[in-house]
C-alpha cells in the first residue's frame, strides 16, 4: 500500500537500496564462510598456550608460528625498511675521528689501522724493504746475501764472531713471536701449581717445504725452498745460505726423539742440560714484557730431558763455527718469515707453497684486526658500548615486571606435581639481570693493561706492527694464567642475549639496547614488543624450554598423557602442525620459547593499564622479527675464551 503511494522516483531509489542491501549480505556471506574455511586450517591452540597475534584491533590465538601472520603485513607495507647497523662501519667511522689527539692508545690503533689499509697499495719492492728493515731490526742483519751495495745497513761479518754473536738473542724474536724456536718451545701452565713447561721446538718452516716436494720431482728441498723465499730481497748467494740452513734442519730432526717424560728442573740444572741459552736472561726478557717478577719462584718442568740435551749439543756444535753461526741466523729468519706467511703471502704468491695450510682463524681485514689487537680502545670508544642511565633504569625495571608476570603465570598453570611447579617458581625467581657494558667490562682498565702498548705503532710500518702483533698474542697466551680476570664472550656493542642455568644470570649486552632494537623515541609499547620479547623469550628458555630432551618414545611431552602439563600441551599442538612436524623436541621448545615469550611481554605490557599502545607494540616487534635483526641476537653464538677472531 505505502509502496504503491510512492512516487515513480521514490519507488526507483527504494528499488536500489534493497537490491544493495541484498548484494551487501551475500558478499559479507561470502567473505564469512571465507574467514571460517580459513581459520579450520589452523589449530586452535590448548588453553591459551600458544602465539598471540596482535594485528589492528583483534587480538588472536594460533597453536603456530607467528612469524606467518606478523611477517606478511610488514613485508607487503611500503613504511617498511630494512633496519641494519653493520658493527665494522662504526669502527671504521671511529677510526677516522680525530677528536682524540690526547689519548695515546687510541692513535696507535688509528696508527694500524692506517697502516694496514695503506699496505695493499704499496709496491712490491715497498714490500721487500719492509721485510729487509724488519729482519734487520729484528736479527741484527740479513745473511740471505753478500750483496752489500743494495743493502747499506747489512751487518758486518764481526757479528758473526763468537764472542759477540748471542743464540739466546738470536731466538728471541722468533720465540716473542710463536713462541717455539728451533730448541724449545715455552708455555706457563696452570695445573695443581703454576709452572713453567720447556717442550721440544718447532721447524714447521722446514718441515712443511719437505713435505711440498712431489715424488719424482728432481728438486731438492733447498732449491724449493729458494724458490718460495726468493722474492725477499737480493739474490746472490742465496741460494746457497738457504741449502747449507737446509742441512742443519735435517741434522737437529735426526737428533730429536719424539717420545719421553716431564722432568721437574732447577734453572741450575736446566742450564747444565742446554748451556747455549742463558736462561735467566731468556726468562727475564719475557716476563718482564708482562710484569710478572715472580717467576724466578716457579718450578721448571722440562719434557724428555736427553731430547733437550741433544738438540742444544747440535747447536752448540753450529755456534763453533762462523758458518754454523750464519746458518743459525738464516734458518732462524726463515722460521719467522714461515710465521708471517698470512701477510707475505697477500704479496708473494709464491712465498711459501700453496699447498702449505695457512695458520686457520686469522683476521681478514684491517678492522678485524684492529678489533683483535686493540679490544678494549674499540670497547671503550664504540657508541653502542654504553647507555644512559635511564635507558639501564628503564630496562631493569621491564625485566622486574616481566619476571613478576611470569611468576604468576607459572601459579596460574596446570603442572605434574606441585613440587614441578614450585622448583619453576624458585628457578624464575632466583634470576638476575646483568647489563654489559663497557663500563662493567672495566675496559679502560684492562686496556692500560694491553702489551700492545709496549711499542711503538707506526703508521708507516705495517710488517712491524703485525710483529708487534704477533708478540702480543703470545704474551697473552703467557698472561692468561696468571689472570683470574677472564675475557669476556663478546664484544659489548655487539647485539646479544645469553644466559645459563648455573650463574641464574640474563645477560643484554649494550648493542641490544642501542639502534635497531632499542630506538630513541621508542614508546613503552615499543620496547617491550622488542626489548621486552627477547627477555621474555629468554626467561622461558632458561626456566621451562631448556631441558634435556628425550628419545621420542620417552618423550616428557607425550600428547596423550595424563600428567601433561599446559607447556607440554603447547608442543604437541605445535607439533601437529604440518610446518613443525620435522621439528626435533629441542627445536620445539626453542619455538615455543618464543612464543611464549611474545605472551609474556604483552601481557605484562597490556598489565600496566595502557592498551592504546597494542599496534605499536605489534609494529615494532614485527619489523624486528621479520628482518635479520632479530635473527642476529638469537641465533648469535658468543665465542670462546680460545677464539679470538670471530665476533
Amino acid at each position: 500500500m505505502i509502496f504503491q503511494s510512492l512516487s515513480k522516483r521514490q519507488k526507483l531509489i527504494l528499488s536500489i537500496l534493497v537490491i544493495g542491501a541484498v548484494c551487501a549480505l551475500v558478499v559479507s556471506t561470502i567473505f564469512l564462510v571465507r574467514h571460517l574455511k580459513s581459520s579450520t586450517n589452523h589449530e586452535t591452540c590448548i588453553d591459551n598456550n600458544c602465539t598471540s597475534v596482535i594485528s589492528e584491533n583483534v587480538y588472536q590465538s594460533f597453536c603456530d608460528d607467528y612469524k606467518t601472520f606478523a611477517c606478511p603485513d610488514v613485508i607487503s607495507s611500503s613504511s617498511t625498511t630494512q633496519r641494519s647497523v653493520v658493527s665494522d662501519d662504526i669502527i671504521s667511522s671511529l677510526l677516522k675521528n680525530t677528536s682524540y689527539p690526547d689519548d695515546s692508545h687510541f692513535k696507535n690503533t688509528v696508527n694500524y689501522y692506517t697502516s694496514c689499509i695503506d699496505s695493499p697499495n704499496a709496491s712490491i719492492q715497498v714490500i721487500e724493504n719492509e721485510v729487509i728493515k724488519l729482519i734487520i731490526s729484528l736479527f741484527n742483519g740479513w745473511y740471505l746475501t753478500t750483496d752489500f751495495e743494495k743493502i747499506p745497513f747489512i751487518v758486518k761479518n764481526s757479528l758473526l764472531e763468537d764472542k759477540i754473536f748471542s743464540l739466546t738473542g738470536l731466538l728471541l724474536p722468533l720465540l716473542l713471536q710463536s713462541g717455539s724456536t728451533s730448541i724449545f718451545s715455552l708455555k706457563l701452565i696452570k695445573d695443581d701449581n703454576l709452572h713453567i713447561h720447556i717442550s721440544p721446538g718447532s721447524l714447521e718452516a722446514f718441515d712443511a717445504v719437505t713435505s711440498s716436494v712431489s715424488d719424482g720431482e728432481n728438486t731438492s728441498e733447498g732449491e724449493q725452498l729458494f724458490k718460495y723465499m726468493k722474492r725477499i730481497g737480493p739474490q746472490k748467494d742465496k741460494k746457497k745460505f738457504i741449502q747449507e740452513a737446509f742441512g742443519l734442519h735435517s741434522e737437529i730432526k735426526s737428533v730429536i726423539q719424539p717420545s719421553g717424560s716431564d722432568s721437574v728442573v732447577t734453572i741450575e740444572k736446566l742450564t747444565e742440560i742446554c748451556p747455549v741459552i742463558d736462561w735467566n736472561l731468556l726468562f727475564e726478557s719475557v716476563f718482564n714484557e708482562i710484569k710478572y717478577d715472580s717467576y724466578k719462584n716457579l718450578k721448571i718442568i722440562v719434557y724428555n730431558e736427553d731430547s733437550l740435551k741433544r738438540i742444544c749439543d747440535k747447536h752448540t756444535q753450529f755456534m763453533n763455527t762462523e758458518q754454523g753461526r750464519r746458518n743459525l741466523h738464516s734458518m732462524t729468519v726463515i722460521s719467522f718469515l714461515f710465521n708471517m706467511r698470512n701477510i707475505l703471502n697477500r704479496y708473494f704468491n709464491e712465498f711459501y707453497p700453496a699447498n702449505v695450510q695457512m695458520s686457520a682463524n686469522k683476521p681478514t681485514n684491517c678492522i678485524d684486526e684492529v678489533k683483535e689487537n686493540f679490544r678494549w680502545t674499540i670497547e671503550k670508544h664504540h657508541k653502542y658500548s654504553s647507555i644512559s642511565e635511564s635507558t639501564e633504569n628503564q630496562v631493569r625495571e621491564m625485566f622486574k615486571q616481566l619476571k613478576t608476570t611470569f611468576i604468576s603465570s607459572l601459579s596460574s598453570k596446570s603442572w605434574s606435581s606441585e613440587d614441578e611447579k614450585q622448583k619453576s617458581i624458585n628457578l624464575a625467581n632466583e634470576y638476575e639481570l646483568s647489563i654489559i657494558t663497557s663500563k662493567s667490562l672495566s675496559a679502560a682498565d684492562r686496556e692500560r693493561r694491553d702489551f700492545i702498548f709496549n711499542n711503538e705503532i707506526s703508521e708507516d710500518d705495517y710488517l712491524m706492527n703485525v710483529y708487534h702483533s704477533q708478540k702480543t698474542k703470545f704474551l697473552k697466551s703467557i698472561k692468561k694464567p696468571l689472570d683470574t680476570d677472564m675475557e669476556p664472550d663478546a664484544f659489548s656493542f655487539i647485539p646479544y642475549i645469553s644466559s645459563s642455568v648455573e650463574d641464574k644470570r640474563i645477560k643484554v649486552s649494550a648493542g641490544l639496547l642501542n639502534p635497531p632494537y632499542l630506538e630513541e623515541g621508542y614508546s613503552m609499547s615499543e620496547k617491550y614488543g622488542t626489548i621486552g620479547w627477547f627477555i621474555g623469550r629468554q626467561l622461558m628458555h632458561e626456566v621451562n624450554n631448556n631441558k634435556k630432551t628425550d628419545a621420542p618414545e620417552n618423550s616428557q611431552f607425550a600428547c596423550n598423557s595424563p600428567d601433561a602439563t599446559d607447556f607440554d600441551a603447547q608442543l604437541c599442538c605445535l607439533q601437529k602442525q604440518e610446518d613443525f612436524k620435522r621439528y626435533n623436541e629441542k627445536d620445539l621448545r626453542s619455538l615455543s620459547a618464543d612464543i611464549n615469550g611474545l605472551m609474556l611481554s604483552f601481557k605484562t605490557y597490556t598489565g600496566r593499564g595502557d592498551l592504546q599502545g597494542k599496534n605499536s607494540f605489534y609494529t615494532s616487534f614485527a619489523k624486528m622479527m621479520c628482518t635479520s635483526d632479530s635473527t642476529d641476537v638469537i641465533h648469535t653464538k658468543l665465542k670462546s675464551a680460545d677464539s679470538v677472531y670471530k665476533f
